[in-house]
């Protein structure tokens, strides 16, 4: 019998511990786990998610589980589900360049959830991470960027697999029904690039596809079956979001337990679509080296790939437009020296300064840097200047992806920055010390999930939260 792609990625989902891979591996899932937890926090502290908050609670089941930063208790997965989005809605989540995806926001409040209540060693949670993230981000590559030039948004229709692996891994299923998961998974797989012309939609993707997965790997468990080669197959997943090309790169695909990809994720230093970075970074360095001010810049003009580009028609009428936004992010990089979840409150959309300057910022493709594109992130910059001086950068690699690491001092101070709006913020460092620091055999502190974690702060709170972020360089 062929053994597919398939049958591999289940099985190593199924069988792979921590104390197995390599450490590079392990302290990826521990770092990833508590970046994403942080980025959830700092969601239920947004204002643009009172909305979300509010349709999770009227439409979740009662439960036990504490949804972490909320007042909202449910059952595991809908805990995990509200977590996804929560996560996700900052912009602050992690993210895989060759996949354009991000894993974190599935695979990690489906292995904090659903571990913590069924009382699981930190080793079985991190496993069930490490499952999560190979399995979905292997697909990823298969994918783009096919899958986003068809209008699909790769979180939404792949993070289903890294959800049910992660899930199926902690539910302790056999290569067998893990493959089964997958299959059934696949079916649940959706989600467009619509969000771009507006709507809250985009913070649905990971929240929709944890849940879908979480009932995936619960349906196999119980013995429910999947398409038997639900990637590669006439009428498969591959078939359906990409076409030939990817279904050309799985038979080319050699999966190997020994050449793992977690590591290879990238952590984001500033609460923004991953695409603006490299633009981002490099007028912030122009601008730094040579001492210029707001008033200094005439023009800045920047050339990159072209699904990047995109971002240039995106307004910042709304939050989760501007998150997305080249011209806003960019401007409020140079107003704020700094891009925080709080820089998207409507105050900040408002500001006179970063409209002003996001009118000079010019940005067009370049074939060039297209061909770069997903093996780079690259972007041209050349910032033009009152009296006539011109200054040029050009990011291949922008701060925070594994070939330029956020060292740990920057990583640190990034979870801090995200927390200062929480109004407990030493029960959430307590958990990401357990999750970075923890023993194998140890379990989650109980603080997050059960205890009376309060809502966001009250408005005196969050807006001296706000003046002080927009300080901090």
């Amino acid at each position: 019998m062929t053994v597919t792609l398939s049958d591999e990625l289940a099985a190593f989902a199924a069988e792979v511990s921590v104390e197995q891979v390599a450490p590079s591996i392990s302290d990826a899932a521990r770092r990833h786990s508590a970046d994403t937890l942080v980025a959830a926090i700092a969601g239920a502290c947004m204002p643009m998610n009172d909305t979300y908050l509010a349709a999770v609670k009227a439409s979740a089941p009662a439960g036990e589980v504490l949804v972490p930063g909320t007042d909202i208790r449910t059952d595991a997965a809908s805990a995990a589900s509200c977590m996804a989005g929560l996560a996700h809605s900052t912009e602050a989540d992690d993210g895989y360049r060759i996949g354009s995806y991000h894993p974190g926001a599935v695979c990690v409040p489906a292995a904090l959830s659903l571990g913590y209540v069924n009382g699981q060693t930190l080793s079985e949670i991190l496993s069930a991470v490490i499952a999560g993230y190979e399995i979905s981000c292997r697909i990823s590559e298969l994918l783009h960027p096919m899958s986003r030039k068809r209008g699909f948004h790769n979180t939404a229709i792949i993070g289903v697999f890294g959800a049910a692996a992660t899930a199926g891994h902690l539910f302790s299923l056999d290569k067998l029904q893990m493959r089964h998961a997958l299959g059934i998974a696949a079916s649940s797989a959706g989600g467009l690039f619509a969000f771009v012309e507006g709507g809250d939609t985009k913070r649905l993707h990971p929240a929709h596809a944890v849940k879908a997965g979480i009932e995936a790997a619960i349906f196999a468990g119980e013995g429910m079956t999947g398409p038997p080669d639900i990637l590669q197959g006439r009428n498969g997943f591959l078939a359906a979001f990409a076409g030939e090309d990817a279904l050309k790169r799985a038979a080319d695909m050699k999966f190997s337990s020994d050449r793992l990809v977690a590591d290879k994720c990238y952590i984001k230093p500033y609460a923004c679509c991953r695409h603006l970075h490299p633009g981002m970074e490099a007028v912030m360095v122009i601008t730094s080296e040579h001492g210029l001010s707001l008033e200094d810049i005439s023009r800045i003009d920047i050339k990159t790939y072209s699904i990047a580009a995109a971002h240039a028609d995106v307004g910042w009428e709304r939050a989760a437009s501007a998150q997305l936004s080249y011209p806003f992010c960019v401007a409020a990089a140079l107003v704020h020296g700094l891009i925080a979840p709080s820089h998207f409150s409507d105050a900040y959309l408002r500001d006179s300064r970063v409209n002003a300057l996001a009118e000079r910022i010019h940005i067009e493709a370049d074939n060039d840097l297209d061909a770069r594109y997903p093996a780079e992130r690259p972007a041209s910059i050349v910032l033009k200047t009152r009296d006539g001086a011109h200054f040029e950068r050009v990011i291949s690699i922008p701060l925070g992806a594994p070939e330029r690491p956020l060292d740990d001092e920057g990583f640190h101070l990034k979870l801090s920055r995200m927390l200062e709006p929480s109004s407990d913020p030493s029960s959430v460092k307590q958990f990401v010390d357990a999750i970075i620091n923890g023993g194998l055999s140890s379990k989650l502190p109980s603080a997050l999930f059960e205890g009376q974690f309060a809502p966001r702060p009250k408005p005196d709170q969050e807006q001296a939260f706000v003046a002080a972020s927009s300080t901090q360089h």
